[in-house]
């Protein structure tokens, strides 16, 4: 039970019943995980996308449920309501899913004040409002779009979804937020005489949501974490290495007060590897990094490993150096083309590495022009000795000799098959 807003929130994933597509044909069926307050019935927040359920889906997730949605009305102006709803939950009650149960989450959870109540196994009634959600979302809206699917082939027949029409997938994102704001809110609320915005906006007055101090600390408190060591060339983080003249302050600091650097706590976003930032053991401030190579900001931890297999198993041959750039150009070009493919597997992994559809709504769009310019600029960018992106780069940065140097422009390498890219994150 629950007696105001945000006391308890349940999370779960689902496989949207539609499948989306592009000019060049079907994609697949992307991945939907909501937020829903327990008291209100109103869905706080979301994130769909080809991303299969993991921490970085939770921690977007998350995200859009604890901020303001201010963008609504100015991204989507045939919306006629508010999204009133923010805020810091109490409790977020979840299944013991290993994306749930990971220590990320247990982290982040605990620096936000949030207790989490995971259920007994086998017992999805345990969570039963974000179950119901879930079955009135694909019965009453998904059913009556085109390129549905669905739950029996008894009702199937021989309808094949992927032989269109299909929805583009921004127009999939843009019917989920009316359907949350101008259908779900509106209507009555199954235990009470008033609709689900009118409960959360009435217990709201009363018990206004508790919001962090800026969205930057938000972000910093969900991202992920490990243990890093710091020597004169900064910080290595998946084969990437990032600093900055705070960054290599510390490291003096750090010796002055003989303080060992070898298990330093770091925090990086899996959206956007572009920069990091190292905990002070000595002051408890966390400190910003960039990337020594700026063409990895905007690009996502599954990009990157996906990039950093290519050039590992297919170019790592003497006579056949290849640069970082170059391989990413390739990888684009495939994606291109597998989008096309007929295989659905080869479809959705691709989709999951362009990284175009994939949203929590809030900062889509600028995330998706960094994304566009990283990828885009592939061949003017080289693997060493880049200028950084921000300005706590160190410009004194010297290239690193262990990485392959740049090829030319019309170097090209052999294709790479999108099978290789089922890659663990």
């Amino acid at each position: 039970m629950a007696t105001r807003i945000l006391e308890r929130v349940e999370i779960d994933h689902t496989p949207l019943k539609v499948v989306v597509g592009t000019d060049a044909g079907p994609l697949g069926q992307p991945w939907l995980t909501v937020l829903v307050d327990y008291y209100s019935r109103m869905i706080v927040g979301f994130c769909i996308g080809f991303e299969p359920p993991s921490y970085a889906v939770i921690m977007e997730a998350l995200r859009h449920a604890i901020l303001p949605k201010s963008y609504v009305r100015e991204r989507y102006p045939r919306i006629a309501n508010d999204w009133p709803c923010f805020g810091i939950p109490s409790k977020l009650v979840c299944d013991r899913g290993s994306d749930l149960t990971s220590k990320d989450l247990e982290k982040a959870a605990f620096q936000l004040g949030i207790e989490l109540d995971f259920t007994p196994p086998r017992t999805p009634n345990f969570k039963g409002t974000v179950e119901s959600f879930f079955d009135t979302l694909n019965d009453q809206l998904l059913s009556s779009l085109p390129g549905r699917t669905f739950r029996s082939w008894e009702r199937r027949a021989d309808y094949n979804p992927d032989d269109g029409p299909l929805l583009p997938y921004a127009t999939l994102v843009e019917i989920i937020h009316l359907h949350l704001i101008d259908v779900h809110a509106q209507q009555r609320h199954p235990a009470a005489t008033k609709s689900r915005l009118a409960m959360w906006q009435e217990s709201a007055a009363e018990f206004p949501p508790a919001l962090p101090t800026s969205p930057d600390e938000l972000l910093v408190l969900l991202s992920k974490t490990v243990e890093r060591s710091l020597s004169a060339r900064g910080l290595e983080l998946t084969g990437m290495f990032y600093t900055s003249n705070d960054l290599m302050a510390l490291r003096t600091e750090l010796a002055a007060n003989n303080i060992a650097s070898d298990r330093l706590t770091v925090r990086y976003n899996p959206w956007d590897l572009g920069s990091v930032w190292v905990l002070n053991p000595i002051d408890r401030r966390y400190i910003k990094a960039a990337a020594v190579d700026s063409a990895v900001v905007g690009m996502t931890e599954y990009q990157w490993r996906v990039l950093r297999r290519a050039v590992r198993e297919q170019f790592d041959a003497p006579e056949q150096v290849l640069s970082l750039a170059t391989a990413r150009n390739s990888i684009r070009d495939l994606v291109e083309q597998a989008v096309n493919k007929r295989t659905k597997k080869r479809r959705v992994r691709a989709a999951r590495f362009s990284g175009d559809f994939q949203s929590n709504s809030l900062g889509e769009d600028d995330r998706a022009n960094r994304r566009s310019d990283t990828m885009s600029g592939f061949l003017e960018d080289t693997a060493v000795g880049l200028p950084c992106h921000e300005s706590p780069c160190r410009e004194d940065v010297a290239p690193d000799p262990s990485l392959p140097p740049p090829l030319e422009a019309d170097d090209s390498p052999d294709e790479l098959d999108v099978d290789d890219w089922d890659v663990a994150v």
